[in-house]
């Protein structure tokens, strides 16, 4: 790939506050075409020789020098209006040592037209994987939906202004970018080589403005946005999540000991989880139980809304999604296979969807669910060898009812290719 150099300024303009967690919301999977097919149409940053990583002694970003972008190619998506899905796809590069994650996104109303946003190449991946906090797709978008923060080849952390395409970089090493739902803050991991070898990664946050300084705050990776500044972060200090205010860095609550799948809403304030009981270390007992559990903003008055009894070899609850007009929860049972349904929340009725795709989350609207359905390879591709079977993965558009309405065009060819996440975006 050829690679061209553009310094691009700092971007520092105000947001909006962060539709509900949905604002983007994740999923995971594979596979489309090859790397060469996929180039953006223009590359506004891409690589120069890397400067030294940088930590906990950091300079005020107002006054460092501007920090090379490396390996990033954009393209502008443009007009953003109405409905959007992003998706975040990974392949290895040609030498097998490093990897390719590109960004791309498509329209959810109207013509199908769909973009390749962003491509980051990373020619080696970190020796220090124990404890290596993961990207989270909905996390990584600005209030508004019109930015996102990523990490670049040389594991700096980047702006991309969506619209224009245009990349700035922060001048900041570091891992799992997050920004908070007002705005203010972007919070990410750093390797601390005194931390313990088993979660080695520590939390820091920087104003979103560049205003001041990079500092230190509580956990080791981010689970869940909250309010405001707020967030809920996994703390192995404190042995479980824990919600900290990144303004002041303050923790303001702990969650229930073995719960995962945190997510919060703003109407009314609560949180919803996960609770898995194991009866013994490890699980696998048939009478283990995995819970669905609603908790007011404060963790008060935490209620069941589902509950499933077995080992949670067999069941358990993941991917909870509020939907972001409806007092309801889509939710996953992982087993076997897995599978997808929907709860009320004031009342407890819950239904079974379809098996008809996998990775599911909600659109803006309420009414439609995307996810990941694997079909018909189509074509061999030129050159694959018999003895892979191979087929193709693609976001697509559902009813409530779990009926494919539409093809979003964004797919992955299995099994060189992984969709690794999914997301909507409102505009």
């Amino acid at each position: 790939m050829t690679l061209t150099l553009l310094f691009v300024a700092f971007v520092t303009s105000a947001c909006r506050s962060m539709p509900d967690e949905t604002v983007a919301s994740p999923v995971t999977s594979p596979p489309s075409t090859s790397p060469a097919a996929t180039e953006p149409s223009s590359t506004h940053a891409v690589t120069t020789e890397p400067s030294p990583p940088v930590t906990t002694t950091l300079p005020s970003p107002l006054t460092a020098a501007p920090a090379p972008i490396t390996r990033v190619a954009t393209a502008a998506l443009g007009d953003l209006r109405g409905g959007r899905v992003y998706a975040l796809k990974q392949f290895a590069t040609p030498s097998g040592t490093g990897v390719i994650r590109e960004l791309w996104s498509s329209t959810l109303e109207g013509a199908s037209i769909t973009t390749l946003a962003a491509r980051i190449e990373f020619p080696s991946e970190v020796s220090v994987v124990v404890g290596k906090p993961g990207i989270a797709l909905r996390h990584i978008f600005s209030p508004d939906g019109r930015r996102v923060v990523v990490t670049d080849g040389d594991y700096r952390l980047t702006i991309i202004d969506l619209v224009s395409g245009r990349a700035s970089s922060l001048g900041i090493e570091g891992y799992a970018p997050t920004w908070t739902r007002d705005g203010r803050w972007i919070v990410y991991a750093v390797f601390d080589p005194s931390a313990d070898s088993v979660n080695p990664y520590r939390l820091w946050a920087i104003p979103a403005d560049l205003t001041d300084r990079p500092r230190q705050i509580p956990g080791d990776s981010v689970a869940a946005l909250a309010d405001r500044s707020r967030i809920v972060v996994y703390d192995s200090r404190a042995g479980g999540q824990t919600i900290v205010d990144v303004t002041d860095g303050k923790q303001l609550g702990r969650l229930p000991d073995l719960v995962d799948g945190i997510t919060w809403r703003s109407a009314p304030p609560e949180y919803a989880f996960v609770r898995n009981q194991q009866l013994t270390p490890g699980g696998g007992r048939p009478d283990d139980t995995t819970t669905i559990i609603v908790a007011s903003d404060d963790l008060g008055s935490p209620r069941i809304v589902v509950q499933r009894t077995g080992s949670q070899y067999e069941v358990r609850f993941r991917d909870l999604r509020w939907n972001p007009l409806r007092d309801e929860l889509l939710y996953s049972v992982e087993g076997v296979d897995r599978a997808y349904g929907i709860v009320q929340i004031s009342s407890g009725a819950e239904r079974s969807l379809p098996a008809t795709a996998q990775y599911l989350t909600w659109a803006q609207d309420g009414e439609h669910l995307v996810g990941l359905a694997r079909g018909d390879g189509g074509p061999r591709p030129s050159g694959l060898p018999v003895s892979i079977d191979f087929k193709r993965a693609t976001v697509v558009v559902l009813a409530r009812d779990g009926t494919i309405t539409r093809s979003t065009a964004i797919s992955a060819l299995e099994p060189f290719e992984v969709l690794s996440q999914v997301a909507t975006v409102g505009y």
